[in-house]
């Protein structure tokens, strides 16, 4: 299957509300999944598909994430510049293992399968933390103050 259909495919699920994961199991093994995430990118990128399609619960779009750039251009530098951080939460990931699509694909980081944002947020019944009532929380607000706003870390381009 050729880029611009790929392309296709995808703003034509998107607009649609077809979840990713479901948009390229609907291609059938047509292109590699780090490919369907390339394309993606270059879509939010490039405006023509809305960039909340790849929001976590937390707020991260991943769409910016380095772990994400790394896994998609398999990129083994990009993952030695994040390694610090997920080991900063415990989690000393090996540098081969640090592969992510997002928290809503079924290529998630191993350590992101305990996110406390991600298990809020699905107990509750919301898509995004910033659907709830209590948004944004203590501890919430501090791992965006500390990760997420510009400037805040190393995590996102």
């Amino acid at each position: 299957m050729d880029t611009k259909n790929v392309s296709q495919i995808i703003i034509d699920g998107v607009a649609d509300d077809i979840p990713l994961m479901d948009i390229y199991r609907g291609i059938g093994g047509g292109v590699k999944k780090t490919e369907f995430f390339k394309a993606v990118i270059s879509l939010i990128k490039s405006r023509s598909i809305r960039s909340d399609i790849m929001v976590c619960y937390c707020g991260i779009d991943c769409s910016r994430c380095k772990t994400l750039h790394a896994t998609v251009d398999d990129y083994d530098e990009l993952r030695k510049t994040v390694q610090a951080y997920y080991d900063e939460f415990g989690h000393n990931i090996d540098i081969k293992d640090l592969n992510c699509l997002g928290c809503r694909s079924d290529s998630m980081l191993a350590g992101c399968a305990d996110c406390p944002y991600m298990k809020c947020g699905k107990g509750k019944g919301l898509s995004r933390c910033d659907e709830c009532a209590e948004y944004p929380c203590d501890s919430l607000r501090w791992y965006i103050d500390k990760y997420i706003k510009p400037g805040a870390g190393k995590f996102f381009d």
